[in-house]
């Protein structure tokens, strides 16, 4: 309505929360608009036809939004088109160069990395949000991921405990942790875990089956 009204030219829309910002989400999915700066703090969308045309072309962000709403499709792009999931990766680069404020971008980049199996570069970029900001959502639970799949379940569970400390009981961690207790060999921890992952969700086969196995020795 605003718009409508005013014709504006750029929007500067603050993102510290960008789960459910409808105005980020929204703007994402106006083509009128292109993102042309993206941080923790702000994103700054600018009009395509305009006095900042040209900038909109320049600078705007092909793939990279700045709401959560394309998150979930991103993810998705990268296990299907290698070549799109490379420009994906080349914005958040630029994203992160841009601001200091960079926990956002390099968290997505660190679940791009996991996606394609690149431990190395998820452990770093996580390890770099953290440093910007360590209230990162999921960080300590994806690096306690990496501990598992390189075998370090000790190292593991101290990543898993310290995001049950920031966030609860989030949904799997409780399952990952009765992975780690198992692969340690305690069965009683592991299966106390995995009792806990099928109280909050009881269709969790995964959690199930391990909770069986574990129960048969």
């Amino acid at each position: 309505m605003l718009d409508g009204r005013h014709h504006f030219d750029y929007a500067l829309l603050a993102r510290h929360q960008i789960k459910g910002n409808a105005g980020l989400d929204a703007l994402d999915a106006d083509s009128s608009f292109a993102l042309v700066f993206v941080d923790d703090v702000a994103a700054l969308f600018v009009r395509r036809q305009g006095p900042l045309a040209a900038v909109a072309e320049t600078f705007r962000y092909r793939l990279l939004p700045a709401g959560s709403a394309r998150v979930a499709a991103l993810q998705t792009l990268c296990t299907s088109d290698s070549a799109a999931c490379n420009r994906l990766v080349a914005e958040l680069e630029r994203a992160t160069r841009e601001s200091p404020r960079n926990s956002q971008t390099r968290s997505l980049l660190a679940s791009v990395a996991l996606l394609c199996g690149d431990l190395a570069q998820a452990r770093d970029q996580l390890t770099l949000a953290l440093a910007v900001n360590p209230l990162t959502p999921r960080a300590h639970d994806r690096l306690g991921i990496i501990r598992l799949r390189q075998g370090n379940p000790r190292a593991a569970l101290v990543e898993f405990r310290a995001e049950r400390r920031l966030n609860g009981p989030l949904p799997g961690l409780d399952f990952r942790m009765g992975q780690a207790y198992r692969r340690l060999g305690d069965r009683d921890a592991a299966a106390r875990s995995f009792r806990r992952e099928l109280e909050r969700d009881a269709g969790n086969r995964e959690a199930a089956d391990s909770l069986a196995a574990v129960e048969r020795g």
